[in-house]
């Protein structure tokens, strides 16, 4: 500016026109924000994510009542009758009648046994019954085979069932039953007993031995002798 001259007015810049439209344009952009913002929830879209529901609960499984268990009828088993030991195994019938053998003669003893099946000599000592020795006869009375000894006068002094007996299926608690079927008169209770035999030493005058074939086995042999 030359001396002596007034200030002039400044002048203005002049903008150019794109500077314009883009800050209009950024204006613009502005406001629009400004909208988005203040404009409700409700009207403009949600931009958050889907609220996420669970599913529905299975309902529980109810539980099962345990249904009454009806019973099979099952079929009726007819109670299984005890089978007899034979046809002779009974209280009631002797197996032998050893008051009609002991103290009695051969012809009497074979009178009621029968004839015998074979024979042979006691010598002395052998036996209890007879210790001077006398002779031994084998009878057979149905399934039963029986021995009787007899003394050197002929007089039977002791006897012996030795087979058939073991299938009547008798034990040693049976004795009452079997003394009986011997035609023993009241014995008393046994004065040995042990595992596999019972013993009277002195039964009214008479030794009488029970024995089983083995410890809890079954009985198999009867001994009646009169006491020397």
């Amino acid at each position: 500016m030359s001396e002596g001259q007034s200030p002039s007015t400044p002048r203005r810049r002049k903008w150019p026109l794109f500077v314009v439209a883009g800050a209009l344009a950024l204006g613009v952009c502005l406001c629009l924000c400004l909208l988005l913002v203040v404009i409700p929830s409700g009207l403009a879209p949600s931009t958050l994510p889907p609220t996420l529901i669970p599913p529905p609960s299975s309902p529980a499984p109810a539980t099962r009542q345990p249904t009454a268990t009806v019973p099979r009828e099952q079929p009726a088993v007819p109670a299984s009758e005890p089978t007899p030991a034979s046809e002779t195994a009974t209280s009631t019938t002797f197996i032998v009648d050893s008051v009609r053998v002991l103290d009695a003669t051969v012809a009497e003893v074979e009178q009621y046994l029968g004839a015998s099946s074979e024979s042979f000599p006691l010598a002395i000592g052998e036996v209890e019954e007879v210790p001077d020795g006398g002779e031994s006869r084998t009878y057979h009375l149905g399934k039963y085979e029986i021995w009787v000894n007899y003394d050197k006068e002929g007089i039977a002094r002791g006897l012996q069932v030795v087979d058939g007996l073991s299938s009547d299926r008798y034990k040693l608690d049976d004795w009452p039953t079997i003394l009986e079927r011997m035609a023993v008169g009241y014995a008393g209770f046994p004065d040995v007993e042990a595992p596999a035999a019972l013993r009277w030493e002195d039964a009214s005058g008479y030794f009488i031995m029970i024995a089983t074939s083995s410890i809890g086995g079954e009985v198999w042999t009867v001994r009646i002798y009169r006491v020397p």
